[in-house]
């Protein structure tokens, strides 16, 4: 949504994302340059580093990129649900009626009561 430059987005919350595949048709990653600036917006983007299904490695990389381009991001470490641990509409749904009821992201985080990564700059 961000990339494709919508700007009544006021909160993310992203889960086990995919994030610069390369058999993607549309890779998010090479549009984090679209994104509209925004102070008052949250991006929380939330995996699980065993997550057989989607590389967590990428959901930092998305995560550091957006950071990099001035955004406000979070990124959690979680445990999904499931044999690949893919599944985290345990935690992302909740996470994202709290956002659309405008709770901060530290509050978001709080509940989840997850690790938060560092992001590095690039």
């Amino acid at each position: 949504m961000l990339t494709l430059g919508r700007t009544d987005v006021a909160c993310v919350v992203g889960a086990s994302g995919e994030y610069s595949a390369a058999e993607q048709r549309y890779d998010v990653v090479d549009y984090v340059g679209r994104i509209k600036s925004d102070p008052a917006r949250r991006i929380l983007l939330i995996g699980d580093p065993e997550d057989r299904n989607a590389a967590f490695k990428l959901q930092r990389s998305f995560a550091e990129k957006i950071r990099s381009a001035g955004h406000a991001v979070v990124l959690l470490e979680v445990e999904g649900k499931g044999p690949d641990r893919h599944l985290l509409d345990h935690l992302a749904n909740p996470a994202a009626a709290m956002c659309a009821r405008d709770m901060s992201l530290e509050h978001i985080v709080e509940w989840i009561g997850a690790k938060l990564v560092a992001l590095e700059e690039r």
